[in-house]
Order: structure tokens, then C-alpha cells, then sequence
């Protein structure tokens, strides 16, 4: 037997650690093979016993089962990984790959391409926006409008009116999706905030935004700033040429609405409107019920917009608003227009304005209107005051036929002084005319 007079700690500190382990692996190893089986006997005195040695048994070493190969791990697609860096949304990977996104490129563009792919990485974008980190929200912002798909439209306008985030790029995403559930939802999002809002419809075009616009086209809510609407809505409609029957449609519906706000921007739409318009009288026609309409002065923009397009056929109605005394608006304006028509209809309204406060326009408009208003001043020839039969032969002067001879003869037999001299003025300059 083997003895140390050493520790172990003392030879592993001669020897060090690695050779002390393998000397005492060699021992026990070797004892192992030297052992003897049962109990030996007692040696004779005086001799040497020989210790019989038994044969250990050696079993053949089985070979070690060798593991089947590993299958080859799975190689991950850049989709997959794409989706889970966006799902993980740490920094800074996950503003890398949204960088990435913005310009498909390679996978990402065979990926855009794939519309299951595309719809996938859309709502992994999406989901993004309602994160906390800013950053991270406002590069998502940027990527959505690449991979947006038309599913995405009322989510997206909902996320937006929930938010209060009105981002160039997610109006863009807006545009970018062709889809027509979102119009609505657009034309939500245009009362609110019509300037960057306009971009989306702008993006969708008129075929599917065209509608919404002019429905736009006369809108006042009465909000401060809402002009901004109408002028938005306006200007798409330019920029797509709708047509002018679309727009005169629109109006004319306008003019019958019940908002009396819409009516009044209606009517002074209808002011810019070509004169000599093929639907002029169609239009005209739909203005004359507003003239009595005081609500929001609508009267005060469709007089205006009627003396604009109004023709022959409206002479009636501008008549018997000129001979009510209650309208008080534009008669200085109606009586002009009157004239210009020379129409024997607007004789006597006309020439009753004579004796109002608008006498002078009246002036203007006798003379405009000729001999048709000839047998009305004749009858004013016998009014009973004295200014109204002075006003008479001085327009007949200047107007006056052979017609009205009798009657300015009779007046120069009027006790006025100045009846009579303007009466007799008045025969000589018509005998002038007569003279070829």
C-alpha cells in the first residue's frame, strides 16, 4: 500500500492541480486490475505462499450510440423577423426596421408586394402609434403611409379623432388608402381640421371625394374659422375641374336648404356666376322666394345675385318688390335694373318710386325705360301734389311723344307756375322730334 507523507494540498502545490489528478487516476486504476477475489489463506511459516491470483473478466466496451444529426435550424424569413422586432418595439431595433420600411427594398419590397404580407406589417405599424414612446409613434407615422391598406381607413380615422393627432403622415396614409368606407370618415376628420385633412381627399381624387367636397361647398356652422372649410372645400373642387352643372347643382340644392347660412353663401356664390350662364333662368327663378327672406339676411345677397342673372321673365317678381314699400334693401339697385329692361311692366313701379325718397335712381330709370313709361307719367300729370305733376313734364321733356300732347296741352292750364312752363317746354322739344 502506498502511503503519502505528504497532503494532498502539498504534492497539488509541487505538482499542481492536473498532474496530482491523473497520478491517482493511474493508481486506482491500476489497483482496480491487480484485485483479487474471496479471502486469502494464511501463509506457512517459514515460507513463501503464492497468492493465488483470479482472472478478472474484462467485458468488451460497447461502442457509444452516436446522437442522430441535428436537423438544420430553421433559417427565420425577414418578414418573420421584421414582425418581431416590431412586436418587441425596443430601441433602437425597432426604429431601424421602421426606417427600413419607409423604402422597401429587397425582401421588404417582395414583402410590400405580397398583399397578406403588406396587410401584416400594416397592423404591426399601427399598433405602434398607440405606444407611449414618441419616437417610436412618430417613425411608425412615417412608415404607415408605404404599407397602409384599405382595411385601415376607419381605424385609422378613429385613432386620429380618439388622438387628436392630425399628422402630415397619417393624413397621408388617409390618401394613400383607395377605399371608400374612409370618405365618410374623412369628411368627418375636414370639419375639424380642413387644412391638412384636404391632402387626403386630394390623394383619393374626385371619384370617390367629389361629393363630399360640395357638400362643402357652402358650409357655415357659425363656428369662427369655418370659412377655412369652405375655402378647402373650394379649392379641391377647382383643382378636380368639376364641372359647372355639378356646382350649380349643388347650389341650387343650397338655396333650398333649411340652413339659412348655407342659403346665403349660396347666393353670393351665384354672384360670380357667368350672366350669360345656359341656366341662368333656372337660377334666377330659384332666387326670387328668397328675396323676402330675412333670416341671416339672405334677402340682402339674393337681390344682388337675381339683378345679377334675372332677365324678362323676372321683371314680374322684381316689380312687386319694388312696389311693396317695406322692402328697404337695394331699390335704389331694383329700379335701375328695371330700367334697363325697358319693359312696359316695370313702368309703374318705376315711376312710383317717384314719390318715395329714391327719386333720383326713379329719374334713371324713366329715362332708361323711354316712351315705355310714357303712359304712366301722363297719368302723374294729375297727381295732386305739385311735385310729383313738376317731376311728370319734366321727364315727359325728355321722353314724350306725340301721345302725351293732349295731356301737357291741358297742363299748361295748370295753376302751378312750374307745371305750366315745364309743360309747355315739354310740347316744344316733342315738336322738335317730330320734325324729320
Amino acid at each position: 500500500m502506498v502511503h503519502f507523507n505528504r497532503s494532498p494540498s502539498h504534492v497539488e502545490r509541487i505538482m499542481g492541480p492536473r498532474r496530482w489528478s491523473v497520478v491517482v487516476f493511474a493508481l486506482t486504476a491500476a489497483l482496480a486490475a491487480a484485485g483479487c477475489a474471496g479471502r486469502a489463506e494464511p501463509a506457512p511459516e517459514g515460507g513463501a505462499v503464492d497468492l493465488p491470483v483470479q482472472p478478472v473478466a474484462v467485458e468488451p466496451a460497447l461502442p457509444k450510440a452516436v446522437p442522430p444529426p441535428a436537423p438544420p435550424a430553421a433559417k427565420t424569413s425577414v418578414l418573420d423577423r421584421t414582425l418581431r422586432v416590431l412586436e418587441e418595439a425596443r430601441q433602437p431595433g425597432v426604429l431601424g426596421a421602421l426606417s427600413a420600411l419607409e423604402k422597401p427594398r429587397g425582401s421588404h419590397a417582395e414583402a410590400h408586394a405580397d398583399p397578406a404580407s403588406r396587410a401584416k406589417i400594416a397592423a404591426a405599424i399601427f399598433k405602434l402609434l398607440e405606444g407611449r414612446d414618441v419616437l417610436v409613434a412618430g417613425a411608425a407615422a412615417r412608415a404607415l403611409p408605404v404599407w397602409a391598406v384599405p382595411e385601415q381607413g376607419p381605424a385609422l380615422v378613429e385613432f386620429m379623432e380618439k388622438t387628436g393627432k392630425f399628422e402630415p403622415h397619417l393624413i397621408t396614409a388617409l390618401g394613400e388608402i383607395k377605399h371608400p368606407g374612409s370618405v365618410a370618415a374623412i369628411a368627418r376628420l375636414f370639419r375639424k381640421h380642413p387644412g391638412p385633412v384636404g391632402e387626403a381627399p386630394q390623394k383619393l381624387g374626385p371619384e370617390l371625394c367629389e361629393k363630399s367636397a360640395l357638400g362643402y361647398m357652402h358650409f357655415d356652422d357659425g363656428r369662427l374659422g369655418n370659412d377655412r372649410i369652405r375655402n378647402e372645400a373650394r379649392r379641391l373642387l377647382a383643382l378636380w375641374r368639376t364641372s359647372d352643372d355639378a356646382l350649380l347643382d349643388q347650389t341650387l340644392r343650397d338655396l333650398a336648404s333649411d340652413d339659412a347660412r348655407r342659403r346665403w353663401w349660396a347666393c353670393d356664390w351665384l354672384h360670380k356666376l357667368d350672366a350669360k350662364h345656359p341656366r341662368r333662368g333656372e337660377t334666377a327663378k330659384a332666387l326670387e322666394p328668397l328675396l323676402r327672406d330675412t333670416a341671416h339676411q339672405v334677402n340682402r345677397k339674393s337681390l344682388p345675385a337675381l339683378l345679377h342673372l334675372g332677365g324678362p321673365e323676372n321683371v314680374p317678381c322684381l316689380a312687386e318688390y319694388l312696389l311693396d314699400l317695406k322692402n328697404e334693401f337695394g331699390r335704389r339697385e331694383v329700379v335701375l335694373h328695371l330700367g334697363r329692361t325697358r319693359d312696359p311692366r316695370a313702368a309703374r313701379p318705376v315711376v312710383r318710386e317717384l314719390d318715395t325718397g329714391n327719386y333720383a335712381a326713379a329719374r334713371e330709370g324713366v329715362k332708361a325705360l323711354g316712351a315705355v313709361a310714357e303712359p304712366e307719367l301722363i297719368k302723374l300729370l294729375e297727381h295732386p301734389t305739385a311735385k310729383q305733376r313738376v317731376e311728370a313734364v319734366h321727364l315727359l321733356l325728355i321722353v314724350g311723344t306725340e301721345a302725351s300732347v293732349p295731356a301737357l296741352q291741358k297742363a299748361t292750364q295748370d295753376q302751378h307756375n312750374t307745371v305750366k312752363s315745364g309743360a309747355e317746354r315739354a310740347l316744344r322739344k316733342i315738336a322738335e322730334r317730330a320734325v324729320p
